[in-house]
């Protein structure tokens, strides 16, 4: 899931626009940031394994994305804004909603309990019903947003069109920069590139988005 996360925002800004949109674009993906976070230090991070569920990316994610550790990074969202902490945790908490439906087995109850609650396998058993289940989520929340919003501005038109970008970048181009990190990279740098590749795929949406959505005139 990646396009979905950022889609999420467009379904709680038509829910309350008040909120400022920077802390639902990085809410989406705190729980990834984080992730990333641990991956510098080796704590967490990808690996390959052709004889897998999928033949491809596993994940090695019990801190940041376990169920435990969701609740209680998004109650610490939640509390950047104690007027908006609801929307903010579901902003943060949507992330592993949404990772459910697509990831592997390998969200665990809480940081290595080796107890799974999900995924169920979308992306892996069936990448191409995950693809459309992604985009789908993304013309649902467009339509939804637009219907909200009563001001056509040029921004509103922006950040949809980004949307969709990220959608196709999703699809051309993260699963070959995955597998060039697991494959090509040395296990020693794996860590740090990791941390970078992260930083890059959801802080820099995050704040591109944020800022289009920061320019929309709600009337």
């Amino acid at each position: 899931m990646y396009a979905g996360h950022f889609a999420a925002v467009f379904l709680l800004y038509s829910y309350d626009s008040t909120v400022n949109s920077f802390l639902l674009t990085f809410g989406v993906v705190f729980i990834d940031i984080i992730m990333g976070i641990l991956a510098y230090f080796s704590v967490e991070g990808f690996e390959w394994n052709p004889n897998g569920d999928g033949h491809g990316i596993e994940l090695h994610i019990p801190i940041s994305h376990s169920l435990l550790s969701s609740l209680c990074f998004s109650c610490l969202w939640g509390c950047l804004n104690s007027k908006h902490f609801g929307i903010l945790f579901v902003s943060s908490f949507s992330h592993f909603v949404l990772d459910w439906f697509v990831h592997n087995l390998d969200l665990e109850l809480y940081p290595f309990s080796n107890f799974f609650v999900g995924g169920i396998g979308l992306s892996s058993k069936y990448p191409r019903v995950a693809y459309y289940f992604e985009l789908l989520l993304c013309i649902f929340s467009c339509i939804l947003f637009i219907q909200m919003n009563s001001y056509k501005s040029l921004s509103l038109v922006l950040s949809i069109i980004y949307l969709f970008y990220l959608q196709c970048y999703r699809a051309l181009f993260i699963g070959s920069e995955l597998y060039s990190l697991t494959q090509v990279t040395p296990k020693q740098k794996q860590g740090r590139l990791t941390c970078q590749c992260t930083m890059k795929a959801f802080v820099i949406p995050a704040i591109v988005l944020g800022t289009l959505l920061e320019l929309i005139p709600f009337v």
